[in-house]
């Protein structure tokens, strides 16, 4: 399996290729990610991880819903995210779709609320990774 960390080409953090990975940096990725897009300023930080859960389905890459909190919280900042992964590792005829999602990074870019999603995507790379505020 890959170790899990991918340079963007939107933010300069190395992203997480996969579920373990993201678990693993935890708070301090989700934290320096929120902070290098822009999602979370100041000295305001992910505090805690309080649901990490991988969700079924799909036609490619892994998926995970994670709630968060904030030592700071304030009005309009998501603390239940969805994550998505271009790659599944364990799963090589779902990981050959992995360049599918690219146009779909493209297309979030255009969210109206500022910083979100953060995301990945890898020059020369299939791997992204995207994370967003997940709709209720």
């Amino acid at each position: 399996m890959n170790d899990g960390g991918v340079t963007g080409d939107r933010i300069n953090v190395a992203f997480p290729a996969h579920p373990a990975a993201l678990r693993d940096g935890g708070v301090t990725f989700l934290t320096n990610a929120f902070h290098a897009s822009g999602a979370l300023g100041g000295q305001n930080r992910v505090a805690r991880i309080t649901l990490c859960e991988e969700v079924p389905g799909g036609s490619t890459g892994r998926k995970l819903v994670l709630d968060v909190e904030y030592d700071e919280p304030q009005p309009g900042l998501p603390t239940e995210l969805f994550v998505k992964f271009s790659r599944d590792f364990d799963d090589a005829i779902r990981d050959r779709g992995r360049t599918q999602m690219d146009s779909e990074v493209r297309f979030a870019a255009l969210t109206p609320r500022p910083g979100f999603p953060s995301l990945c995507r890898a020059f020369n790379s299939p791997t992204i990774t995207a994370i967003a505020a997940r709709v209720s």
